[in-house]
């Protein structure tokens, strides 16, 4: 009978205690977690203040501009190269091509570069290999 009263007390202390730092775990990890909203809360606050004024600033600036801007000179005829030499039939195929991926007028082209990359592929055959390895 003391065996019995034994076990079961031991029984029973085992799962207090497991129980006990199972609660206590949970309330750590709550805690954490509001901590952790909180301070994400604050950040993006910051990085909304922050574009907010940046924003501010470029309209000012823009605005600046646009007073001391002069008229424009004369367009000619003859298709331009772009800044980077590159043609203006290749500016219509890339956009073309942004467009037909991602919809009609949903995509805005800022700027075109030639691709300063030092790979031996070039780049449909990384775009292949990009295409061929990701992950499921």
């Amino acid at each position: 009978m003391e065996n019995l009263n034994l076990c079961l007390t031991i029984l029973i202390t085992g799962f207090v205690v497991v129980f006990a730092v199972l609660i206590l775990l949970i309330f750590i990890i709550k805690i954490y977690g509001t901590i952790v909203s909180k301070a994400l809360s604050v950040s993006q606050e910051k990085k909304a203040q922050k574009a907010a004024e940046k924003k501010k600033a470029l309209e000012q600036e823009r605005a600046q501009q646009s007073k001391k801007t002069s008229p424009s000179p004369a367009v000619s005829n003859a298709p331009a190269p772009t800044a980077q030499g590159i043609s203006p039939e290749i500016v219509a195929v890339i956009a073309a091509a942004v467009d037909s991926t991602y919809g009609a007028g949903t995509a805005k082209i800022t700027s075109i570069k030639k691709s300063k990359s030092s790979n031996s592929r070039p780049a449909w055959g990384m775009a292949g290999v990009f295409e061929n390895t990701r992950p499921f």
